[in-house]
Order: C-alpha cells, then sequence, then structure tokens
C-alpha cells in the first residue's frame, strides 16, 4: 500500500510538471505577446509624436504668416495681354543685395 502511494505520488508530480516542448511553447507564446505589446506602444509614441509635430508646425506656419503676411490682391502677380506684372518689391536705384 504503501509503495502503491508512493508510485501514485511520483506519478502526479510527473504529469503535473511541464514538458520541455509544453515550456518552450509558453515561452513563445508570452515573447509573442511581450513583442506585440511594444509594437503597440511604439505605434502609439509615434503617433503622438505625429500629432505634436504637425501642431508645431501648425503653429510656425501662423506664426510666419503673422510677421509676413501674404500680399493683398492689388499685390499679387497680375496678367495682362502683354504677360505677367509683377508687383514692386523694391524702389528703383536700390541696391538688392
Amino acid at each position: 500500500m504503501l509503495e502503491e502511494n508512493q508510485l501514485e505520488q511520483v506519478l502526479l508530480e510527473k504529469l503535473g510538471r511541464q514538458s520541455v516542448e509544453e515550456s518552450a511553447i509558453s515561452y513563445r507564446s508570452w515573447r509573442a505577446k511581450t513583442f506585440e505589446e511594444v509594437v503597440v506602444r511604439n505605434r502609439q509614441a509615434r503617433q503622438q509624436q505625429y500629432s505634436a509635430q504637425k501642431k508645431a508646425d501648425k503653429e510656425e506656419a501662423l506664426r510666419r504668416d503673422q510677421e509676413h503676411p501674404p500680399l493683398r490682391d492689388s499685390q499679387a502677380f497680375k496678367i495682362s495681354s502683354r504677360g505677367f506684372h509683377l508687383p514692386m518689391l523694391f524702389e528703383f536705384g536700390e541696391h538688392i543685395t
């Protein structure tokens, strides 16, 4: 009877342990899930960076537009029968560098 109990105990222990293959599968599964989580976090961080850069670019464009407002319609390029006419951006006789 004692020997049967010991044998039963040994069998239960052996059945309770993971095989090498099960351990390898478990590790690969954990590793794949971990990599997936990293990819998702990286994608989220990249999206945040894109949004921040887009906002900064927009603010920079607005700042530039305020510093240098666009030409009024009367200053814009004009087309006539003789071709394009450019607005006067400097006085004659000024030295352009």
